[in-house]
């Protein structure tokens, strides 16, 4: 698991409610429990528990909990909503409900429990003028010398990067899946595809089709998941015009070594039993394929790890699936370049290609010719450095690099292009008002879920989300927040980013801009 997600974050470095009412009280009932799983923002007023029992003795200790149980919750400046609030037993004398920690804008109503009550419904409301905030809100029950809380990540007056509520459950949608994530594509029909990491040598990758509704594409695989083989670690992924799926990656053994395969998928998720060895490329010599461009003939080029010779490989695979023995030596050529590819590939016109690559945390793009050699008239000497890598709305590439000491500064990479399937497409495009979404760090410095907002000339963007960011530790009330996530924008523009909360759960969501 933890190779699994070293290789995943190595491949994302380069790329980056009705109106509500006053409080009310409820009277008990014996049927209700507290619920025991985080779920979805509300958008609809809930009804508490309402059939009488017997009140407790006075002092009694009593839990407090959210019907249905939440997280976080997302007000719209200006917007309301209402929360039930359930004890358990039933309070056995008045307990009076605080609320504190709300943002600025953000008031709740006065709410009191009377004895013998099981639970009452307390109004978030926010006003209309709410600037853009998120905290974590306890609301606490106290009585009879007893005092219960619970947390709510609740924010409010985000217009841009804020969740899509008719996405999922209130624009969050939860897998329970242990592979790591390690690329999102986005699909023609607004979904998006998710390949992911094996647990281990002895686990499959994960194919993942979510439809734009938010739920498992059942007709795609095993309910919406497609298995790669045993130990498969897939990295760059592309899907040609026939809606094909085309997967460039390795095998790992018990011992982590690594064999470089490309596989190819039919719409429906199965190998496509006419490329290859049943839909398997051994791509020979090569310990990982971490790069993939589909050409213009059909062809493939994959670049990758070489382990014998030492350095970078470049394979040429014909279309069938054969490596062209025309190419270099058997199909590849081997060289060194100063940093690892890390899955953005990018074919140009003139027949060379574009890879991103990462040396010491420092990401550059790299110009391969049509020979497989590095093209040292790029750049400087074969290499571009920069900092975010966005496409324009022609399609061409710009590098964003921000020196020391100097103002950001965009260069355009002209005659290389990609559509949204392709692995190029993975770099993110401008939204309409030029912001740039990436993948960043969080308040303390280091690798964590956090999606930040630039401009096209590498400011920060503010205006998104909160401060500029959307925080899942902050915004959805995670702890602690994620440390790696994916993301793409979908073909509508919104941005759909899978990361996980934890090793065996996979959390998507999904921001309008």
């Amino acid at each position: 698991m933890r190779a699994a997600a070293s290789i995943a974050g190595l491949i994302a470095l380069g790329s980056f409610l009705g109106c509500g009412s006053s409080g009310t009280a409820s009277q008990p009932d014996a049927a209700a429990s507290p619920p025991d799983a985080a779920g979805g923002s509300v958008d609809a007023p809930v009804a508490p528990p309402d059939a009488p029992v017997g009140a407790p003795d006075a002092g009694a200790p009593f839990t407090l909990a959210l019907d249905p149980a939440r997280a976080f919750v997302q007000l719209p400046a200006g917007g309301s909503v209402d929360l039930a609030l359930v004890v358990t037993p039933a309070a056995a004398g008045d307990l009076a409900v605080t609320v504190s920690g709300l943002p600025a804008g953000v008031t709740a109503s006065a709410l009191v429990i009377p004895a013998g009550m099981t639970g009452g419904t307390l109004t978030l409301s926010s006003a209309a003028n709410a600037a853009a905030g998120a905290l974590a809100a306890t609301i606490t029950a106290t009585g009879g010398g007893q005092h219960q809380s619970v947390t709510l990540a609740v924010s409010t007056g985000v217009t841009s990067g804020r969740l899509d509520t008719g996405y999922g459950d209130g624009g969050v949608m939860r897998l329970a899946l242990t592979a790591s994530p390690t690329q999102v594509v986005p699909m023609a029909d607004g979904g998006v595809l998710v390949v992911a990491a094996s647990a281990g040598s002895t686990y499959p990758g994960l194919v993942v089709r979510l439809t734009s509704a938010g739920a498992r594409d059942a007709l795609f695989g095993q309910n919406g998941v497609a298995f790669l083989p045993v130990g498969a670690t897939p990295a760059a992924v592309l899907i040609d015009s026939g809606g094909k799926i085309l997967i460039g990656g390795g095998r790992v053994d018990e011992s982590f070594a690594g064999e470089g395969r490309i596989w190819r998928l039919l719409a429906d998720g199965s190998l496509d039993p006419g490329f290859g060895d049943g839909g398997t490329v051994a791509v020979t010599g090569v310990q990982f394929v971490t790069g993939l461009v589909l050409n213009g003939d059909g062809s493939l080029a994959a670049l990758g790890w070489s382990a014998d010779p030492a350095g970078t490989a470049l394979t040429h695979v014909l279309a069938g699936g054969a490596l062209d023995p025309s190419f270099g030596d058997g199909g590849t050529v081997t060289q060194t370049l100063n940093g690892s590819v890390n899955g953005i590939s990018i074919p140009c016109t003139d027949g060379s290609w574009l890879f991103t690559m990462v040396e010491s945390n420092a990401a550059a793009l790299v110009r391969i010719d049509p020979a497989g050699h590095l093209d040292t008239s790029f750049g400087q000497s074969g290499y571009l450095a920069y900092q975010q890598l966005v496409r324009d709305a022609a399609g061409d590439y710009i590098a964003i690099y921000v020196g020391a000491g100097t103002p950001p500064h965009p260069i355009t990479i002209g005659g290389c292009t990609a559509t949204a399937g392709m692995s190029g497409g993975l770099v993110p495009p401008l939204a309409d008002d030029g912001t740039l979404i990436v993948w960043g760090q969080g308040a303390n410095g280091q690798n964590s879920a956090v999606l930040k907002a630039f401009k096209a000339d590498g400011s920060a963007n503010p205006g998104f989300g909160v401060g500029g960011t959307f925080d899942p530790a902050r915004d959805l009330g995670l702890s602690p927040n994620p440390l790696w996530g994916v993301f793409a924008r979908d073909s509508a523009g919104r941005v759909v980013y899978v990361f996980q909360p934890t090793d065996s759960e996979w959390m998507v969501v999904r921001l309008l801009l």
